[in-house]
């Protein structure tokens, strides 16, 4: 698990990189109906479920829907 902003998953060089942007949004809709039992999993894409801020094992629209919401926001 890394630490970033909502939204925030990946940079240039695939580490977040304080900001989101059309690069985080991709990131997430590539991976959409991915699930755990999946080998390119990763928890990092699975920003909230039902439950907002809580992970819930898929990556879905909720998951794009926050890095859409954080387009264009940076971290202080």
């Amino acid at each position: 698990i890394i630490v970033a902003m909502v939204g925030d998953t990946t940079g240039p060089d695939g580490w977040p990189d304080g900001k989101c942007d059309m690069r985080d949004i991709g990131a997430v809709a590539r991976r959409f109906g991915i699930t755990p039992i999946h080998p390119l999993w990763d928890p990092n894409y699975d920003i909230t479920g039902p439950i907002p801020g809580v992970p819930d094992g898929k990556i879905d629209m909720r998951d794009i829907g926050i890095a859409a919401r954080n387009f264009g926001k940076t971290d202080p």
